[in-house]
């Protein structure tokens, strides 16, 4: 059977939902008459039938869902956070925790779609989503409580460069198993607290690095950038330092996996009063008055 034949046909077994969720989001689209929509829809629907097709409402589930992200992200193309594709290929991976709903059932799926593609959407590039999709796939088989699946994505994450994951990671690797842990960070369960309490317990490639830059060419600074002590109020795993540069605030993080600046709005005004400061018990940054840069190195290093 032709897969279009087989989409027809699913469609109007799922009549009105689905048809009506359709008709909708091609209403809302009216570029979408230039286009091969049913192309496009058939592309989604086949791949999703070929991986789901042995569980109708979970392939019910995951169209639905489709038709609401996927179509539009190909529609939007470069204006969308992530490309259609990876969406897809990020919702195919999912076939072991939703095999004989094992992890996850048709009604679950929804929510756990919005924060599985917000776990993307976080990392800042598709290089690192893709090395991220390809640590899921790796371990997914692992994990036997969603728990764990959300636990594995933040230590991925984490071990990728996003080190404002760090102590979330850390305290949530707890719920997964000894050898998962030994695998991805090469220590037994028992040196997670040390790892916790020590920004450079691990041997990564990050020891010293520039940050930064120009607001006019992508960067987050309008202006040289001044580094203030944040006390009493650091996010878990900050370093307890911002960068500011008079009209924004960032959280710097560092650690043994990369360095990275997170936007606080917060920080806008509280940073001002803020006493400069250019190093910590674990870093230490430099400052330049003709940069948007800032330099910063793991202390010892």
């Amino acid at each position: 059977m032709e897969i279009g034949t087989t989409l027809a046909l699913f469609l109007q077994k799922e009549e009105p939902v689905l048809q009506a969720s359709l008709d909708t989001l091609l209403e809302s689209h009216p570029l979408v008459r230039e286009l091969d929509v049913e192309g496009l829809l058939s592309h989604l629907f086949s791949a999703l039938f070929e991986v789901f097709s042995s569980d109708s409402e979970c392939l019910r589930m995951l169209f639905l869902h489709g038709m609401r992200h996927y179509l539009p992200a190909v529609l939007k193309e470069g204006e969308t956070t992530l490309p259609a594709e990876m969406l897809l290929e990020s919702w195919l991976l999912l076939r072991p925790l939703i095999s004989d709903q094992r992890l996850l059932s048709a009604d679950k799926l929804p929510g756990f779609l919005e924060r599985w593609e917000l776990a993307l959407k976080r990392l800042p590039d598709n290089s690192m989503r893709r090395s991220w999709l390809d640590h899921m796939a790796r371990y997914l088989d692992q994990c036997t409580r969603l728990e764990q699946v959300f636990a594995l994505g933040r230590l991925a994450a984490w071990i990728l460069g996003l080190a404002e994951q760090r102590q979330a990671a850390l305290e949530s690797a707890d719920l997964l198993p000894e050898k998962l842990i030994g695998e991805l960070l090469h220590i037994e369960k028992s040196g997670l607290k040390e790892a916790r309490d020590n920004p450079w317990f691990f041997k990564g490639s990050f020891i010293k690095g520039r940050i930064g830059g120009f607001a006019g060419y992508g960067g987050p600074f309008l202006q040289p950038p001044t580094c203030r002590r944040l006390e009493g109020v650091s996010l878990p795993a900050s370093s307890g330092l911002v960068a500011h540069d008079r009209k924004n605030g960032y959280h710097l993080f560092a650690d043994s996996f990369g360095c990275r600046l997170v936007y606080d709005p917060a920080l806008l005004t509280l940073a001002r009063n803020l006493p400069e400061a250019h190093e910590t018990e674990w870093l230490l940054v430099d400052c330049r008055k003709d940069s948007h840069y800032l330099w910063v190195r793991r202390k010892g290093a």
